[in-house]
């Protein structure tokens, strides 16, 4: 029956100490601290605290027996009443929400549709890279300083590992390439020994098109990268956001038609 009963108190909201005490007073009529502590086998420091508990809650009272503090359990119906307290409170916390939620819905949405920009600088600039080889099957659009990525990167192993990332995630490339004798040069040196749908398919345009050193990804569904590979000022950043990644991409294809 005890066991049966401190169940009941557990699943009506008491927490399994509270259950153990109200039911002992329940059962004892009331009784000391040190009483509670030796018939239940719970600590006295425990037995207090959960007394204080219990007393908030106003389903056990305190007296005085001479020098010591007596605890009894109130009616049952004060446990009834403070659950249908807390019932009233709920349903006043669930009507503040109800009023709330417009608000919170047009933060969670202004949230949700801001830019994201992830900036890295020096050696960190490999987290860019990495993230272009981090989503699988999708067509990479690259405006690119082909030298200057070319002499950033010959001193790098790293190279070789992106290449094979992209193998690795069956990403193919469209890349915009500065007109030079050089340019052709460089790419069959990076790309020469892959597989041919690994290469990117390229366009050049004028060398003046290209005063920048460095230069930018277009790839995933919402991502769009510029490096700067200027030595001694490496840095780069990653812009997440869908609706700019389509109007570069846009922005590509109109260079791209442009071109023979």
């Amino acid at each position: 029956m005890k066991l049966n009963l401190e169940k009941s108190l557990y699943k009506a909201g008491l927490d399994d100490k509270e259950a153990e005490i109200y039911s002992y007073l329940l059962k004892h009529s009331g009784g000391t601290p040190t009483e509670i502590a030796d018939m239940t086998n719970i600590s006295r420091s425990t037995v207090y605290k959960v007394l204080v508990r219990l007393s908030i809650k106003g389903i056990v009272g305190e007296s005085k027996k001479g020098k010591k503090r007596y605890y009894f359990a109130e009616k049952p119906t004060k446990l009834k009443r403070y659950k249908s307290g807390q019932i009233r409170n709920i349903e006043r916390q669930m009507s503040y929400v109800d009023d709330l939620m417009p608000k919170l819905e047009d933060l969670y949405t202004t949230s949700r549709n801001t830019i994201q920009s992830h900036y890295y600088e020096g050696e960190d600039i490999k987290k860019i890279y990495d993230d272009h080889i981090s989503y699988d099957n999708y067509e990479m659009l690259a405006i690119a300083n082909i030298h200057a990525v070319d002499a950033f990167w010959q001193n790098y192993s790293y190279w070789k590992s992106y290449i094979q990332g992209k193998i690795k995630h069956k990403i193919t490339t469209r890349a915009l390439v500065p007109d030079t004798q050089s340019s052709q040069g460089v790419i069959e040196g990076v790309y020469g020994d892959v597989p041919k749908w690994v290469q990117p398919e390229v366009k050049k345009l004028p060398i003046s098109f290209f005063s920048f050193q460095g230069e930018y990804m277009i790839y995933g569904k919402d991502r769009v990268s510029m490096i700067n590979l200027k030595e001694g000022s490496v840095s780069g950043v990653i812009i997440v956001d869908k609706t700019f990644n389509k109007m570069m991409r846009n922005f590509f294809e109109l260079v791209w038609l442009s071109q023979k």
